[in-house]
């Protein structure tokens, strides 16, 4: 136990050396077979694994556009309170541009995230059960609760609620 011996391998290894023979693999190939199959699934985590380190730093980047979206707020509700409705249009310009970058940001952190959905469903093509790629889809899609709850949008809430259970 204190060797960290992956547990597949362990069991390959178990039933290998078994005491009975009807519980014992049947011969070298069956041993062989294991050990390929047990490194194919090594492979396939690894490469679950690496493609899980490109969507943490697509989460660094969404949780970066998530800061600076709300820093932008603050500055709108600030702008908000200056400008009466009915304020010439060239008064109103440094809060039309709070707007629009505030729209862009918006636009440019929904396609962070969608990307990092997507990389860690490819990474889950390659390792369905991993552990760490399931954390990390739970973790962004309960961000996207947060924020619905923070909204008060009980749809939305339903909608990543589902996706977090997912």
């Amino acid at each position: 136990p204190h060797r960290r011996i992956p547990d597949e391998l362990a069991e390959l290894c178990m039933r290998a050396l078994a005491l009975e023979s009807e519980d014992r693999l049947a011969d070298a190939g069956a041993v062989a077979a294991g050990l390929q199959a047990f490194m194919e699934g090594l492979r396939r985590r690894e490469e679950a694994l690496r493609r899980l380190a490109d969507g943490e730093a697509l989460w660094s980047r969404y949780g970066e556009l998530r800061e600076r979206l709300a820093a932008l707020d603050l500055q709108l509700t600030a702008l908000a309170a200056e400008v009466q409705p009915w304020t010439p249009i060239e008064e109103k310009q440094d809060l039309l541009a709070a707007r629009e970058e505030r729209d862009a940001l918006d636009i440019e952190r929904a396609g962070c995230f969608g990307q990092l959905v997507t990389v860690a469903e490819r990474a889950l093509s390659h390792d369905p059960e991993n552990p760490e790629v399931r954390a990390f889809l739970a973790r962004a899609w309960w961000s996207r609760f947060e924020e619905a709850e923070a909204r008060r949008d009980p749809a939305e809430q339903a909608l990543y609620a589902g996706w977090v259970r997912e």
